[in-house]
């Protein structure tokens, strides 16, 4: 007798087999959609958030959220101490801020805004130090940019428009001050003298006060002091206890408004009135004037900055009070020859060199 329930038990196996092989289709295809549609989704270029609206913030926390930004054009507040020497000072008209400005030999430039923006302003040949007018009293000070140091030419009284010297190694720093002409031009009279006149030795502190004016300075603090009238110059040496050591007289328009000593402390270089070059050896009052006037050379305008050696002087080329550019004179030939800019602005600003190359 057949089997019933191995007869009923054939078609479950087959009906068992054909659901788990419809399960397992459905299983595929599930996942095949799942694959294709997260795919696509990590295929397709992800949508950027949208940008945030700004919201105001609290005026403090905006001060110290947000860095200041400074125009390229300009200059950041000098520091406390400044390492590199300066290359050049420069004031000139329709700067924002107004006011003296310094590059360092690093191509940095600062505002240097405690000089006063109309006063003088003096740099030390080696750059490091600077003779100015304060903006708020008034005072003639001299600061030292790789200590910081601050010192004061302290003055009897201050009064028309300072003149600033340096000793060549920048230890001494002069001012001639209180007259309304300028350093080098005639008095009223003979007998009228510039009403003050002072230096400064930095290392020291101390001031010398004296009533001539003072036109150079040597490395050992002797000073070179000048009184102009209207016939004659007097020149004369002086040592640092302000005792007169030599006295020359000079032909009135001998002597320019600039003056250089010469390294070796022996040799004082100008420009005459009529453009030449003139030379004083300070110890003996002999004076060599080379013919003919650099005028063809020169503009009408010039004068001795510095001696670049022992036989060439630097010479700064003037419409008025602005500069020119340069020029560099023999002073034992007085050829003269023009010299590149330095990558110094020097046309139609006010300009002091520090450290030359």
């Amino acid at each position: 007798m057949d089997n019933p329930n191995g007869a009923l038990a054939a078609p479950r196996r087959r009906l068992s087999s054909v659901l788990i092989v419809v399960g397992l289709v459905a299983v595929a295809g599930v996942s095949a959609f799942i694959v294709l549609r997260f795919g696509a989704l990590a295929l397709a270029p992800r949508p950027q958030p949208a940008a945030a609206v700004p919201q105001a913030l609290p005026s403090a926390l905006s001060e110290l959220s947000a860095p200041e930004t400074v125009p390229d054009d300009e200059p950041g507040v000098l520091p406390d101490k400044l390492p590199a020497p300066i290359r050049h000072a420069y004031a000139m008209e329709g700067l924002e801020p107004p006011g003296w400005r310094i590059v360092t030999t690093a191509g940095k430039e600062f505002l240097v805004a405690a000089a006063h923006p109309g006063k003088a302003l003096r740099v030390s040949s080696d750059g490091h130090r600077l003779a100015y007018v304060d903006a708020g009293d008034g005072r003639y000070l001299v600061r030292d940019l790789p200590t910081g140091a601050i010192k004061e030419i302290e003055v009897r009284f201050r009064g028309g428009e300072p003149a600033f010297t340096f000793s060549p190694d920048g230890r001494f720093a002069g001012v001639a001050y209180g007259s309304d002409s300028s350093p080098g031009q005639p008095q009223e009279s003979e007998d009228v003298q510039w009403e003050g006149t002072a230096f400064l030795d930095f290392r020291t502190g101390l001031t010398h006060n004296a009533s001539e004016q003072v036109v150079a300075l040597r490395d050992d603090g002797w000073w070179l002091s000048l009184v102009t009238g209207r016939s004659t110059t007097t020149l004369a040496l002086n040592d640092l206890d302000l005792s007169t050591v030599k006295r020359f007289r000079v032909p009135a328009g001998l002597l320019g408004r600039e003056f250089a000593l010469a390294p070796d402390g022996r040799t004082l270089a100008s420009l005459s009135e009529d453009l030449r070059l003139v030379r004083i050896d300070v110890r003996t009052g002999k004076i060599a004037a080379h013919r003919p006037s650099l005028r063809g050379s020169l503009p009408l305008a010039a004068g001795v900055d510095r001696w670049l050696n022992g036989r060439e002087v630097l010479v700064m080329l003037r419409d008025g009070d602005d500069a020119k550019g340069f020029a560099v004179v023999d002073v034992r030939t007085g050829k003269s020859r023009h010299r590149d800019t330095m990558g110094i602005k020097s046309d139609g600003v006010r300009l002091q060199l520090g450290k030359v190359d």
